[in-house]
């Protein structure tokens, strides 16, 4: 007898993989299901940080969670001064400002 749909082999074991070959667009991952597949741009680790990963037409965004940036969330923001002391190597500065005529 015929084997129940997405299924093949000899005792209709075999599920058939949707996956192959791969019709999901560049960049994605192909899930493959019974007689079905899905297509995601997110996977466990595609953000970082607690960022969370939102499935786009053609892509994924990251959403990331306070304190962070990054197209995956894997930098770490810091705040005034200690992000100056970053970009000078660690360098301390006191800053003076003046304006004209003062």
């Amino acid at each position: 007898s015929p084997c129940p749909t997405g299924f093949t082999g000899p005792t209709c074991e075999e599920n058939i993989n949707d996956c192959l070959p791969n019709p999901c667009p560049a960049g994605a991952t192909c899930i493959d299901g019974v007689a079905s597949f899905s297509c995601t741009f997110c996977l466990a680790n595609t953000c970082q940080n607690a960022g969370t990963c939102v499935e786009q037409a053609d892509g994924f965004v990251c959403q990331c969670a306070p304190g962070h940036s990054g197209n995956n969330c894997e930098l770490q923001e810091q705040a005034g001064a200690e992000r100056i002391r970053d970009i000078l190597g660690g360098a301390s500065v006191d800053w003076t400002f003046t304006s004209p005529g003062w």
